[in-house]
């Protein structure tokens, strides 16, 4: 079977052009059209189909079914270079915010250090820790995913890398360490405590573990799942993608409810306490609002380039079948 690069510089050369001159119809560099000769890369579908229309070939001649999938997996999921420009945006977006979240919590234990050491709660010193160190994973991690889309090198494993990374940690520091200490709380206060108590501590707790399931690890487990087999080993199936959307929309839902909640929290402190700090208040408000949009963003991300890239799979298979 002939290859990709062959062809292409087979058709190149009966039509009579240079690599540079195809490239200048292409609005590409020349080295973009020598790698493709040579093997190293391939065109993304749109490119692809512009070079047969100039080269007056099929583009079944220039790629066979198997070439058409390496395509998709192998070029960036986001070909149109507007939704890529805002992809770069929300990738920035996302960076920046986790960046100043992470600076603000390191400012704040250089400046509080004493006071947070000298804390009487030992959860307290350690969910500190961990929202700092979580900072500084997603910072990294999104850092990592804008570099790439500034590079148009955004291929689908390295978008798998990013969202699996992000959910595990996600998972590994905002799912799993409560439990252990809900658990350990409520062995403390079933101590010496009316059955009614019991029964009220006991229904607690197994609220609490719902709340945690269906907010945090359910959505954590399914996403990450669903990008290892949608994104990393390239599965065709519906069923990927649908997990990561329902992820996503599990954790857009308990961070809407979540705000809401808290809102309303913040006003009726504000409406039913004289010595509220109104400062405070507001400061608190303004951090709900961008943790808020922040999730938002990332989660409308995920969907955005999960369907994207199953759609992308689907319109190689029907170019092939064609």
């Amino acid at each position: 079977m002939v290859e990709f690069g062959e062809q292409l510089r087979k058709a190149r050369e009966e039509k009579g052009l240079t690599q540079q001159t195809l490239a200048e119809k292409l609005y590409v560099s020349r080295q973009s059209v020598s790698h493709w000769e040579c093997g190293d890369r391939y065109p993304d579908i749109v490119t692809a189909k512009k070079i047969s229309q100039i080269l007056d070939v099929s583009l079944d001649d220039l790629l066979s079914g198997k070439e058409m999938m390496k395509v998709v997996e192998k070029t960036p999921v986001v070909e149109n270079k507007t939704i890529n420009n805002l992809t770069i945006m929300l990738y920035a977006f996302v960076v920046i915010s986790f960046l100043l979240q992470a600076s603000e919590r390191v400012l704040y234990f250089y400046v509080q250090a004493d006071t947070i050491y000298s804390h009487d709660n030992p959860k307290f010193f350690y969910q500190y820790w961990i929202e700092c160190f979580k900072g500084i994973f997603f910072v990294l991690i999104f850092a990592y995913g804008l570099y790439h889309a500034i590079r148009d090198t955004l291929t689908p494993k390295k978008i798998g890398i990013i969202f699996i990374a992000y959910l595990s940690v996600v998972l590994a520091l905002d799912g799993i360490p409560d439990i252990p200490y809900w658990f350990r709380s409520f062995g403390n206060t079933m101590k010496n405590v009316r059955s009614v108590d019991r029964a009220y501590n006991l229904m607690t707790l197994f609220s609490l573990i719902a709340r945690q399931m269906w907010s945090v690890i359910l959505p954590c487990i399914l996403g990450i799942i669903g990008s290892i087999f949608h994104f990393l080993r390239g599965a065709e199936r519906k069923l990927w993608r649908n997990m990561i959307a329902i992820a996503a929309i599990l954790r857009i839902l308990y961070v809407a409810i979540f705000f809401v909640r808290r809102i309303m929290i913040q006003r009726f402190e504000v409406l039913n306490s004289s010595t509220v700090d109104l400062l405070y208040t507001d400061l608190t408000t303004q951090y709900l609002v961008a943790d808020f949009v922040l999730e938002i963003a990332i989660y409308v991300l995920i969907i955005h380039q999960a369907v994207t890239l199953y759609r992308k799979r689907k319109n190689a298979i029907e170019l092939c079948e064609a």
